[in-house]
């Protein structure tokens, strides 16, 4: 379980990063106005991945 914990947090990484510089993609080439409402996609992915390492750690620091 601990190694599956581990993948999904490194899975989550990747999306934050991927989405976020997508987003910077569109604002760089849509301008400020119409890109910026792609920040949103990595924003709830860094959320998602906050969570998921309070919860890493939380099940680490219970298991010894």
């Amino acid at each position: 379980m601990n190694n599956l914990n581990k993948i999904v947090l490194i899975l989550w990484a990747i999306v934050v990063v991927a989405s976020f510089g997508y987003a910077l993609y569109m604002i760089s080439s849509e301008g400020w106005d119409k890109g910026a409402e792609n920040l949103f996609i990595p924003g709830i992915a860094l959320m998602w991945f906050l969570f998921r390492l309070g919860m890493y750690r939380r099940m680490n620091k219970n298991n010894g």
